[in-house]
């Protein structure tokens, strides 16, 4: 898979499947002058099509509608490797802003993380010297995140000099990738952005636990359809299913499908479960899980069949197995954009069990 290099007036929209004309920049230069950040296409708006994602994606709190300030990255844009890196880690910590360093994010209102992408020779030459006092302009930044590309040079030494150009009263860390034919490793970016994600969600608003336990229990009860999410080797499969929610654990009853083959051979599953009636912000939640199956006419199938409010002995006549699935959940994501309004996060992570 491929990632444009960012900067490009025209960009490739992961939303929409096509290329749309969309902000190159999202602050402001270092010397004030306003970007194209509030860019508008003739007529004075965006299209309904992004207009109604940004609502998804945002809130509509009292009326007004708000985004999730999500991750800034801050980088180099005129370095192919540093473009590629950037583009790859917006995927995964989404939302995310891509801010040239040449400019300074604008308009941001609540605390967020700052990821910085720079050059090895960036270090060496004293390329941060200014960051400190450029910080200052930025007093939303909660965390630091450089990463930076390296020719070669040594890591020890390349980690104390950045070290030594952050600031001491942000938390910040230092990650060195190694580059290979003048690219940074895919797998390597791809790692790193995985278990930045992990602490990004670790450490912002958290609701507390039995409030947000609470919650979950009130949406998986008052829900029953999802979409269950099966894969082993190289085949996957996203089943549309109906479940009913009883003591921690989804009940779905199937026919049969390859869904069941998966399970057998990796019994890891995910199942997406959301709201979208096209008239509130969409709310939903992703389970990561495992999955049992429950041999038909055994008390616990008979049990699951009578709490769901059907005849047990007449599910047992039926001319064809109903079989079932038990998904026990682990770790759950769920997103609200109401929860802002409470002081939390709009997404919150919860673990099972």
């Amino acid at each position: 898979m491929s990632f444009p290099t960012p900067g490009a007036t025209t960009r490739k929209s992961p939303f929409f499947g096509e290329w749309i004309n969309f902000p190159s920049n999202t602050g402001a230069g270092i010397d004030g002058e306003p970007s194209d950040f509030n860019y508008r296409p003739p007529g004075g708006g965006y299209s309904k099509d992004l207009m109604f994602f940004a609502q998804r994606v945002g809130s509509l709190v009292n009326g007004a509608r708000t985004m999730p300030e999500g991750v800034i990255i801050w980088y180099e844009d005129d370095d192919p490797a540093i473009g590629y890196a950037v583009n790859v880690l917006s995927h995964i910590l989404g939302p995310a802003r891509l801010v040239p360093r040449k400019e300074i994010p604008l308009g941001i209102k609540n605390p967020a993380p700052l990821i910085l992408g720079i050059r090895e020779s960036d270090l060496t030459v004293g390329g941060l010297r200014t960051l400190p006092e450029t910080l200052q302009k930025m007093p939303w930044v909660n965390r630091i995140v450089l990463f930076v590309l390296s020719a070669g040079g040594e890591g020890r030494i390349l980690t104390g000099i950045a070290e030594r150009s952050l600031p001491d009263d942000i938390p910040h860390e230092v990650v060195l990738f190694p580059l290979a034919d003048g690219m940074p490793r895919r797998n390597e970016i791809i790692g790193f952005g995985l278990a930045m994600r992990e602490k990004l969600l670790a450490t912002g608003r958290p609701a507390p636990e039995a409030f947000i336990r609470k919650k979950i229990e009130e949406f998986l009860s008052s829900h029953h359809t999802c979409t269950l999410c099966t894969g082993s080797g190289s085949r996957v499969r996203a089943s549309p299913a109906e479940y009913h929610y009883h003591d921690g654990t989804l009940v779905i009853l199937s026919e049969g499908g390859e869904k069941f083959a998966h399970i057998l051979l990796n019994p890891r599953v995910s199942v997406a479960i959301y709201t979208c009636d096209g008239k509130t912000p969409m709310a939903g939640m992703q389970i990561q899980g495992e999955a049992t199956m429950v041999t038909p006419g055994t008390s616990l199938y008979r049990m699951e069949i009578g709490i769901r409010g059907m005849d047990p002995d007449r599910v047992m006549a039926l001319p064809y197995i109903l079989h079932m699935i038990l998904v026990k959940p682990g770790n759950i994501e769920f997103c609200n954009p109401v929860w802002q309004k409470e002081g939390y996060d709009i997404r919150q992570v919860y673990r099972f069990g």
